[in-house]
Order: structure tokens, then sequence, then C-alpha cells
């Protein structure tokens, strides 16, 4: 890796710098979603189903670049996000109280799924595929389903438009990595898809 990075170019190096300051822009990136929920003491216009179909999405993504042992300033904000995730839903448990059953089961279920994920239980191929396909299930599970939301309710609620021109920007940043920097055209897709549906939000 080291001898790697000694011959890149200048246009990698800026995707480098670029890399981890998407890194530490997606701390910033997230924090006022939390802070609007937590001033609030609010969920309001926040689609469960969109958070917790992202966190499982953003779990396929991570496994992926952890997998091919991609460069950690190529996805370190999706790990971030992810960790955010997790808040957001326990966030949500708390304010809205769900069935202590049905709370149960998903953590069980979302565990497993991880537990698959990143044991490399499951063959590249097929993780591959997962990778493809988990542009259409953000489009199915989070993003539609939130716009649907918003458009149905007539407003957007505690969704905070910060963090959506920020992942708008963040995805913009990844096509350029990307190409910069590992040429894997299935994450140069999703980060192109993940901005479309950022700016429809948007």
């Amino acid at each position: 890796a080291a001898a790697a990075m000694a011959s890149y170019t200048p246009a990698q190096w800026f995707a480098v710098f670029l890399g981890y300051a998407c890194i530490v822009g997606s701390v910033f990136r997230c924090l006022p979603q939390v802070h609007r929920i937590v001033t609030r003491k609010s969920v309001e216009g926040i689609s469960f189903t969109a958070i917790l179909s992202e966190f499982l999405i953003y779990s396929i993504n991570l496994a992926y670049n952890w997998h091919y042992k991609y460069p950690f300033n190529t996805y370190g904000d999706l790990a971030v996000s992810w960790f955010v995730l997790i808040f957001v839903l326990v966030l949500m448990q708390w304010y809205r109280r769900f069935e202590a059953k049905k709370v149960a089961v998903v953590a069980a279920m979302s565990a497993a799924w991880c537990l698959v994920l990143f044991t490399n239980v499951l063959p590249a191929y097929a993780l591959s595929f997962l990778q493809a396909a988990s542009a259409l299930g953000l489009a199915f599970g989070s993003r539609i389903p939130q716009i649907w939301l918003n458009f149905r309710q007539g407003h957007t609620g505690e969704l905070s438009i910060i963090m959506f021109i920020a992942n708008a920007l963040g995805c913009l940043i990844r096509c350029f990595t990307t190409l910069s920097l590992t040429q894997d055209m299935l994450l140069l897709f999703n980060a192109s898809f993940h901005f479309v549906l950022n700016t429809i939000i948007i």
C-alpha cells in the first residue's frame, strides 16, 4: 500500500485529501439530524423503514470495501454514517416506543446480517452482487419511502436538509475518489445513483 501511494499522481493525492475531508465532513453532516431529533424530542417525518434499510445497505457497502481492502479514505465516511444510523435507530425506539418483541427481532436479524457480511462467509461474487443490488435497495428501501412520506405529509418534519445536501456533495466526492483511486465501477455506479436520490429529496 505504501509503495502504491508513493507513485500517486497529483490528482490521486488530491483524491486522498478529499477522501479524508469527506470522512471528517461526514461527522458534521450527521450532527444536524441527531441534534434536531434530540432537541425537539421528536422523530416525526423520519421513516423507520428508510433508516433501517439504509443501515442494512451501508453494511453491504462497508463489507464490500473491507473485503477488497480498499484504502480507508475511499469509504471511511460510510463507517461514520453506519454508526450514526445505529444511533438514530436507537433514538427512534426511545421516542416512538416500538413493541419490545419487534425490536428484539429486528435487532437480532440485523446483527445476523452484519455477521454474515463481515466474516467473509459469502463468496466474492455474492458480495459483488449484493453491492450492485444495494443501489436499488437504497432507492426502494430508503430514499423512495422517505420521498413518498414527505410528499404524502406535505412537509419534511424533522428531516434535516443540511444532511441531504452534505450527502449529495459527499456522493460527488466519492465519484471522484473512486475514479482516481479504485476504478471500481460498482462503487462509481452506487455513488452516482445515490447522488441522484439525495438530489430528489433536496
